[in-house]
């Protein structure tokens, strides 16, 4: 039947149960099939009823199959299927569906006209037909959070779930919300939020879940509910410890400061912390996110690599620092006071006697004392040593070290002409009588000497005295006598 290239196809109830006819009511029964031809194409395609039934559905009518499947209808033609007002609750919630190979679907512009119980759309392919009533509620699928713990200050909580529905291409999330387990409190949230402050937006930590409810265009409403999810919060500061590398002391009695931690440039410090959760030293937290450090008056850093002092002169130095974790929980400053110390330490010598110095030469003996001190105005002292070379000639080379507790070196040496001789004396005396043996007062004596290394002695370094002995004890008598003149000479 050609009516402006169109044909109707009615689905009619007839004792409860769906047949199918064409305009000049021919019914189809559930055992016949109908052929139908397009006029004007000759297009020749065939009706029948199906067994066909699909869970989750509510099927207003029986399935009518136009087959061969899923072929095209050029011209498109109207498809009407009526339906009994009394076995439908709202009629707005009907739908004119088609299978397209793999599930129900709407067919494109479906109008449903309740005032003649019909519902009308275009018939553009070969298919599936039936009349659906809408009473499924959409799906909704929670992404996130849906279990798991998340960290305040180091994990982002996002927000995140889907709706879909049987029929309705766009359904809708109308509400989504945080609930707290233990005390019920609501905080409402986006879909596609990422909740990063857990403090300023949910303010407990605990147990919570999240609650999606959603809504198709039949009014069909769903809620879901997630699982539950942990909020940790980390409320303590981290622990921070400098380390000090060798070279390190302690400052000794003898030094400027004593008990006090003395260090060199070349001393590397470096820091570490240690992020706790619950409890000081836990060890759980969420992490350290930097340490920072100062020394002296200058400005904060961040530590990255080990440091050293080079550059600062010698005396107090103070180290500030202190560490943040990843919550922004930040630690109170620590202060370590230390003492830089790069003089080593001063060599003071004394020579003993017996000693002469001429010039720059120093002359000894082997009973002559050397002493050394070494003083020390940091760490202190903690070595000192002398080492002896004597070359050939007698020429001795006395090399002495000194270390600190930091081993900050001092060295000195002093050069010692050793003489354990006396020097050579001669005496001449000018004796008048012919015996040579008789001294008289215009008599000259003259002593001369030559010492190893040549030094002048000079008279005044003589010393000399005359013994006498008497032929006579007769004092009555003129005294003949002889002389003995006797030389010390220990220089």
């Amino acid at each position: 039947l050609n009516l402006s290239n169109t044909i109707q196809i009615i689905g009619i109830f007839l004792g409860g149960k769906a047949v199918l006819a064409i305009t000049y009511a021919k019914s189809i029964l559930p055992s016949q099939i109908a052929t139908v031809t397009i006029v004007t194409t000759g297009t020749v395609f065939d009706v029948a009823v199906t067994e066909l039934t699909d869970d989750g559905l509510d099927f207003v009518s029986s399935i009518y199959d136009i087959f061969p499947s899923l072929e095209n209808i050029n011209p498109q033609l109207n498809l009407t299927f009526n339906y009994d007002p009394s076995g439908v609750g709202n009629e707005n919630d009907l739908r004119l569906a088609f299978y397209n190979g793999s599930a129900w679907q709407d067919a494109a512009n479906f109008t449903v006209n309740t005032d003649e119980n019909n519902i009308t759309a275009r018939l553009t392919h070969t298919s599936l037909w039936t009349i659906i009533a809408d009473l499924t509620p959409p799906e909704i699928r929670i992404q996130s959070p849906n279990g798991g713990v998340f960290k305040q200050g180091a994990d982002t909580l996002t927000i995140s779930a889907s709706i879909t529905d049987l029929f309705d291409t766009d359904p809708e999330i109308t509400n989504m919300f945080l609930r707290h387990d233990s005390f019920g409190q609501i905080v409402a949230v986006s879909n596609s939020e990422e909740v990063v402050d857990f403090d300023a937006r949910l303010g407990l930590g605990g147990f919570w879940r999240l609650i999606v409810e959603g809504e198709d265009a039949s009014g069909n409403e769903t809620a879901v509910e997630g699982t539950p999810f942990e909020i940790i919060e980390d409320n303590l500061s981290p622990r921070t410890t400098l380390d000090v590398s060798a070279p390190s002391a302690i400052g000794s009695f003898d030094g400027s400061a004593f008990g006090e931690t003395f260090v060199t440039a070349a001393t590397l410090f470096s820091f570490s912390a240690v992020d706790d959760l619950v409890s000081e030293g836990d060890g759980e937290g969420f992490g350290v996110e930097e340490i920072r450090f100062a020394i002296d008056e200058e400005s904060y850093q961040v530590f990255e690599l080990p440091f050293t002092l080079v550059g600062l002169p010698d005396g107090l130095r103070v180290i500030k620092f202190g560490a943040i974790d990843i919550a922004g929980n930040a630690e109170d400053d620590q202060t370590f006071t230390i003492r830089l110390d790069n003089t080593p330490p001063a060599i003071e010598l004394s020579i003993g006697t017996p000693q002469f110095i001429q010039g720059d030469s120093v002359f000894v003996t082997d009973s002559t004392l050397i002493h050394a001190t070494a003083i020390d105005a940091g760490v202190g002292v903690a070595f000192l040593d002398s080492t002896p070379t004597t070359t050939l000639g007698g020429v001795s080379v006395v090399s002495f070290t000194a270390l600190d507790h930091l081993a900050n070196q001092s060295d000195t040496s002093i050069i010692l002409y050793k003489d354990n001789f006396a020097p050579t004396t001669e005496i001449t005396i000018d004796i008048t009588d012919t015996t040579g043996t008789v001294l008289i007062p215009e008599s000259f004596i003259d002593l001369s000497s030559i010492d190893t290394w040549r030094v002048s002695v000079g008279d005044s370094n003589f010393e000399y005295k005359i013994e006498v002995n008497l032929d006579s004890f007769d004092r009555r008598q003129t005294a003949r006598f002889s002389a003995r003149i006797k030389l010390r000479n220990n220089r």
